[in-house]
C-alpha cells in the first residue's frame, strides 16, 4: 500500500469561495477518481493533514467524514485511513459551468463576507454609539457620586 503524496493533489485556494473541507473534499475524491489514488491507498491522518496546511482538524474531519459517507475511503482505526479496496475507479461528475456574468456575486463561505440578517452578526452600522456612550458616561458619574469619590469628576488637568 501507497500512501498520498501532498505534491501530487493540487493545493487549496484560499481566495476560492469554496469552504477549505470542500475544495479538500474535491482534491481527494478528484485524486481517487483519477487513478491517483487507487483503492487500499493510506491518506494522511486529520492530525497530520491539519499540521501540514495549517487548517483546524475539525475541517479535514468534515472533509474525511464526507468522503467516508459516499465510501470513497474507509477509517481503520489506529491503522489509518485508506482508499476503500472495493472502490471501482471511476471519472469524477463534471462541476457545473458557472452562469454567464448575471451580476450577482458569489456568495463566500469566508467571513469577511457579511451579509444581512445572518445569525449572530449584529447590526453594528444600526448600534447608537452616542447614545450608548452617554448612558455609560452618565452611570460612571452617578456612580462616582454615590460612591463617595468626586475627585473623578475633575478634568485631567485639575489640581487636587
Amino acid at each position: 500500500m501507497t500512501g498520498a503524496r501532498p505534491g501530487n493533489i493540487p493545493p487549496l485556494d484560499p481566495t476560492a469561495a469554496t469552504p477549505f473541507y470542500r475544495q479538500i473534499y474535491d482534491r481527494f475524491r478528484g485524486a481517487i477518481a483519477s487513478g491517483l489514488l487507487k483503492p487500499g491507498d493510506r491518506i494522511p491522518s486529520a492530525r497530520a493533514l491539519t499540521k501540514e496546511l495549517g487548517l483546524a482538524r475539525g475541517t479535514i474531519e468534515a472533509a474525511y467524514s464526507l468522503l467516508a459517507a459516499e465510501g470513497y475511503i474507509q477509517a481503520r482505526g489506529q491503522a489509518g485511513t485508506i482508499v476503500a479496496p472495493d472502490l471501482k475507479p471511476q471519472m469524477p461528475a463534471p462541476s457545473p459551468i458557472p452562469p454567464a456574468d448575471s451580476g450577482i456575486a458569489p456568495t463566500s463561505f469566508r467571513p469577511d463576507s457579511i451579509m444581512p440578517f445572518q445569525m449572530g452578526l449584529p447590526a453594528l452600522d444600526a448600534f447608537p454609539r452616542k447614545i450608548w456612550a452617554r448612558l455609560g458616561a452618565l452611570r460612571a458619574r452617578h456612580a462616582a457620586i454615590r460612591h463617595g469619590s468626586p475627585r473623578r469628576l475633575r478634568p485631567a488637568g485639575a489640581a487636587c
